[in-house]
């Protein structure tokens, strides 16, 4: 977390109203996980909330390719799949594969890969309490924080 924002010499407000963690937590991995949850309790207002979504996978595990979705601009449809393979104890390897059809053929096709953290809604929520946010878990894949007031 700490090292993102040093090397994209980002400066960030002192006082947070609200933050948002929006399919990005898997990025960081755990010691930078606690290190963001930790920043927003310090930096929110109090009762500010921190809002997080939590993407599967929630364990190490294969995660089979499969279509993500896609979308049509214009003449050309854009599309993304992807899979995960074992990458150590707590991460996963993403492949991701994005395409550009139009017309019926494909025009061109990208692929990235990037590890993944591996983290549940639990995780999440004892995470945001041990820094002393309250949580709230508002769905299968949304934790609410909110620095106590």
């Amino acid at each position: 977390w700490s090292k993102a924002l040093q090397s994209a010499d980002v400066q960030l407000p002192q006082v947070w109203g609200a933050a948002l963690a929006l399919a990005m937590t898997g990025h960081l991995d755990p010691a930078e996980r606690r290190g963001l949850f930790g920043e927003a309790a310090r930096r929110l207002v109090p009762g500010g909330p921190l809002l997080v979504s939590v993407q599967p996978p929630a364990r190490v595990e294969v995660v089979a390719e499969a279509e993500w979705g896609s979308v049509q601009v214009g003449t050309h449809t854009y599309s993304t799949s992807g899979r995960a393979d074992p990458d150590g104890p707590d991460s996963v390897l993403w492949h991701i594969t994005y395409r550009v059809h139009a017309e019926g053929r494909q025009l061109r096709e990208v692929q990235m890969s990037h590890r993944w953290y591996v983290h549940g809604v639990a995780d999440v929520v004892a995470e945001m309490e041990d820094v002393g946010l309250e949580t709230e878990v508002l769905g299968d894949d949304l934790v609410l924080g909110r620095r106590q007031t």
